[in-house]
């Protein structure tokens, strides 16, 4: 068997396995041991570019995976409503042609029902296995995986979903149109709360939206305000709604494919959560070229703002900033400006 990666139907890139001919996601690997016939617990076929590894059905039909234990390493079991690790525990695995296989395995169990939460679940597998495919998945990398889908899986839909959606269609389009999705990744936002969007040494950058006419902003004191030397640049983006134009599911699908492979693939997760976009929903589509040609870069020095601290006692002010005639950056002094940008 030979693994690459495709897109699917839904809009994921895959883990694409050929398998006599046919093109196999992890996804179809999935669904074809749960609809198979075997009267076992675990039903499983193995993974392709991962040594001793399979994906599987458990007896009620959710997907789980198996890692053979080499390390002797024991820990405690961790579970939560939603997903599960054992570790050093001896499972019978049962495999398609009668084959069953008796060892000691690490597993991760999604333990939820939810369609969503399934999809989510072998999207995110599929993106560690790509991301280690032929090395050795150690107890200790398993482990750490584990937290990682434990901190995705814990967050819920912002309130606001409509904003949350417009907002990372903003980010991905910003990273899409300028330099692309792989060199944003490492200045990402590790958690949807953080303040900026994007984050080096002593340099900030805030993608900000709107589908007003002009260019009305909500922004906190401290985006347009710093106490310390902080480059703080806004990149102001006008989007106009169209049916036919640019859905955030494509702009998803397509940070997906660029991030699969990196460690940042869960920062993405993490918004698509945050957005209620781990569904199927398309989520807004706006104009590309109109969004494209309305992108202003403005350095907060010279934005609206009050130029003092909050003061004592104050804290988390928020208010409206008005760019629609403040000059813009021109584009030598952004090419340069992020052209020293440097990870801490």
């Amino acid at each position: 068997m030979l693994a690459r990666a495709l897109y699917s139907e839904r809009g994921a890139v895959r883990l694409v396995i050929h398998c006599r001919g046919r093109h196999m996601t992890i996804h179809d690997l999935f669904e074809q041991v749960k609809k198979s016939r075997l009267e076992h617990r675990y039903r499983v076929v193995p993974l392709p570019d991962i040594h001793d590894a399979y994906i599987g059905s458990d007896g009620q039909g959710r997907p789980c995976i198996f890692f053979r234990c080499s390390d002797g390493t024991r820990q405690p079991s961790l579970q939560t409503e939603r997903l599960s690790l054992v570790v050093s525990r001896e499972f019978a695995l049962f495999m398609p042609g009668g084959i069953r296989r008796t060892d000691r395995y690490n597993a991760i169990f999604c333990m939820s029902d939810s369609p969503d939460d399934i999809e989510a679940f072998l999207t995110v597998i599929d993106s560690f296995l790509e991301h280690n495919a032929h090395e050795h998945i150690s107890t200790k990398d398993i482990s750490a995986f584990f937290s990682a889908l434990l901190r995705l899986f814990s967050i819920g839909p912002d309130k606001n979903t409509g904003a949350s959606r417009q907002g990372l269609w903003g980010e991905l389009y910003f990273m899409r149109q300028n330099r692309g999705y792989e060199f944003w990744a490492p200045y990402w936002h590790t958690e949807t709360s953080r303040l900026f969007d994007f984050s080096s040494i002593l340099k900030r950058l805030e993608v900000k939206t709107t589908s007003g006419p002009n260019r009305i902003h909500h922004v906190s004191h401290r985006q347009v305000y710093s106490p310390v030397r902080e480059e703080i640049y806004i990149a102001s983006m006008i989007l106009t709604e169209d049916d036919t134009g640019l859905s955030l599911r494509s702009l998803i699908a397509e940070c997906r494919e660029a991030l699969r492979e990196t460690p940042h693939f869960m920062k993405l997760e993490k918004s698509v959560r945050h957005a209620g976009m781990h569904s199927h929903d398309e989520g807004p589509k706006y104009n590309g070229g109109e969004a494209a040609s309305s992108i202003r870069f403005f350095d907060v020095v010279s934005v609206p703002r009050f130029r003092v601290n909050e003061p004592e006692g104050v804290s988390g002010t928020h208010y409206q900033i008005d760019l629609t005639s403040i000059p813009a950056v021109d584009g030598a002094r952004l090419t340069a400006w992020i052209d020293n940008w440097s990870i801490e």
